[in-house]
């Protein structure tokens, strides 16, 4: 019944798995694709592997429309769902969690992928403003941002950190026995982050001293922190009133056992935790200096930080705060840079031009020879900008791929991040777009494809276990044709099922 299914779904190229059995290959896979839509409470779910866009769950409830989507980076690539609540709830908003129906089955001298139909968890969390999510030393962490207003008052919810231990939600549904560590964050809510250290140290942003007094116009964003265990003893104190480690926080990313943060000052601010170190030595800081692109412009800064794994760097975004808000012709240049773990500075050399763009991602496949990073920027006039970084963390130089819709509003996209592959969802025309970075940035041929979704897609996610993921230099996946997503099968589509099922009938 698993081969009848699997070649039930390939010959439609949108087969619902929904109550079959398990459908078990070997290989590699390039995952499956989460999306949130605009207008419904649901997620659809595309299986891409066999260079198709197959739709196999259309209906996966979620809490309302338009989801914030994440998925975890762990081999059991869970995928969360966040709505952070509105004033019409009091901010009281919603974390749910769903298993992608890709698991890995362990033969000792290879494994295999296993394929069943996605579903979600029973388990969710409620908390006030569920905003930032990441994961990492086997823990899903929500930052809850919680509710503040300028004078304090009964309205008030401070921030806390929820963490999820990912194992706990097991292959099936779960009802009752996932567990939640809750860390309470002290001095008042704030738009922070949290992250796993290890096992039992749990690290949390801390805000700014006004926050904590309600002071009107005391900025959102944090500039300490500390760590804790589950009991809520102080590991290690990050958070220097008289010189704060990281002034208006925004933006982090892990690779390894190091977070960077994107800070307005200083640099990137990263922190190093070995937990196999002795007590006094497991945590290591160090600011790594900005590029300096232009001496006249001295408030540069990272607001969105990103990590490669597969090519251990940092990607950061570099703009002037001050001109932030500016029309675009008054701005100067604004751009991506990138640095390795640990490291004093960035050059200029690690510079890549971005001016005026409408979002980035990007592409976290490992390559044979570790051959650095690609990246994707989507610009107002309809075209991409695709660059590459060394794995020296050096910029390679750009490509402009078009893309043929035009100029654009930038309300209307959203850049995605991929493994092999980056995702543009297109919410004014109903579509997804995708493109292989590796090949755009080489001008090869197909690099790019679109399809057509019978849907207004709001947030997406990949989901995909991290060890078998395809290598560029394996027979990764193609990149799909274009094809309409959930449009009706042919007659020829349906004889070629019942050929394939007669097939298969023993």
């Amino acid at each position: 019944m698993a081969r009848v299914a699997r070649h039930l779904g390939l010959a439609l190229s949108f087969g619902c798995l929904a109550g079959v059995d398990a459908d078990h290959h070997g290989g590699c896979t390039a995952g499956r694709l989460f999306i949130s839509g605009m207008d419904e409470a649901v997620l659809h779910v595309y299986d891409l592997d066999d260079g198709m866009v197959a739709e196999v769950a259309r209906d996966l409830p979620a809490a309302k429309p338009a989801m914030r989507l994440y998925a975890t980076h762990s081999d059991a690539a869970r995928v969360v769902a966040v709505w952070r609540g509105d004033a019409a709830s009091n901010y009281s908003g919603v974390t749910q969690f769903y298993r992608s129906g890709i698991t890995l089955d362990d033969h000792g001298d290879h494994s295999d992928i296993v394929k069943e139909a996605p579903r979600k968890y029973d388990f969710e969390l409620e908390t006030t403003s569920p905003t930032h999510i990441t994961s990492s030393s086997g823990y899903i962490a929500i930052f809850n941002d919680g509710y503040w207003q300028a004078g304090g008052g009964s309205a008030v919810v401070g921030s806390s950190a929820s963490f999820v231990r990912e194992a706990e939600l097991g292959d099936g549904s779960v009802t009752g026995s996932v567990s939640e560590t809750r860390v309470p964050i002290a001095g008042g809510a704030h738009h922070g982050v949290a992250w796993a250290m290890a096992e039992d140290a749990f690290l949390v942003s801390l805000p700014v001293a006004s926050r904590a007094n309600f002071t009107d116009g005391a900025s959102a964003l944090p500039d300490g922190f500390e760590v804790r265990n589950a009991a809520g003893d102080l590991l290690h104190d990050l958070n220097d009133p008289a010189s704060p480690p990281c002034l208006g926080m925004h933006g982090a990313a892990l690779v390894g056992q190091t977070v960077a943060f994107g800070c307005a000052s200083r640099g990137l601010y990263q922190v190093t935790y070995d937990a196999a170190a002795n007590a006094a030595q497991r945590l290591s800081q160090v600011h790594t200096a900005y590029p300096d692109p232009d001496s006249t412009v001295p408030g540069y800064r990272s607001g969105a930080v990103e990590g490669s794994e597969a090519a251990n760097l940092f990607v950061g975004t570099l703009y002037d705060a001050a001109t932030s808000r500016a029309p675009l012709s008054e701005r100067p240049p604004s751009y991506l840079f990138s640095t390795q773990p640990r490291a004093a500075a960035a050059s200029t050399k690690q510079l890549l031009e971005t001016s005026g763009s409408c979002g980035w991602a990007i592409d976290r496949a490992a390559r044979s020879g570790g051959d650095g990073a690609y990246v994707a920027v989507l610009n107002p006039n309809g075209t991409i900008t695709v660059g590459h970084f060394a794995g020296d963390g050096s910029a390679g130089g750009a490509r402009l791929f078009e893309l043929g819709i035009g100029a654009l509003e930038c309300s209307d996209y959203s850049l995605v991040e991929g493994v092999g592959h980056i995702f543009v969802l297109d919410r004014a025309a109903s579509k997804l777009h995708i493109l292989d970075p590796e090949k755009a940035y080489n001008g090869e041929e197909g690099a790019f494809a679109t399809h057509a979704l019978p849907f207004r897609p709001s947030g997406a996610a990949l989901s995909l276990p991290s060890s078998a993921a395809c290598l560029r230099s394996e027979s990764s996946p193609t990149t799909p044709t274009s094809v309409a997503v959930g449009g009706g099968a042919s007659r020829w589509a349906v004889l070629l099922v019942v050929a394939r099922l007669w097939a298969l009938r023993v």
